[in-house]
């Protein structure tokens, strides 16, 4: 089978951001558990002007209890974050 080493290197490139998206979302949860704050204040509020800002931190909330969601999406999100450095 032949190797590509350039294909390798790109890839070992691509694995430090999509692991950072990956740690800084379980650290939101954690943070979110262990402070026990309202983290779902800053979650989409529908009619409200406010409520936009929801779009951009909707992927970081999570519930409480939904830790095997957010396994779940961590390993999606690992994967897509890689495919996406790779295309770029």
């Amino acid at each position: 089978m032949n190797k590509h080493p350039q294909f390798d290197n790109h890839l070992r490139n691509a694995y430090p951001p999509a692991l950072l998206v990956v740690v800084f979302m379980l650290m939101v949860y954690w943070a979110d558990f262990l402070f026990m704050t309202d983290f779902h204040k800053y979650g989409v509020l529908p009619r409200s002007i406010e409520g936009l800002k929801g779009v951009i931190f909707m992927p970081w909330i999570h519930a409480h209890d939904d830790y095997k969601h957010l396994l779940n999406n961590s390993y999606s999100n690992f994967s897509f974050d890689n495919a996406i450095v790779l295309l770029v």
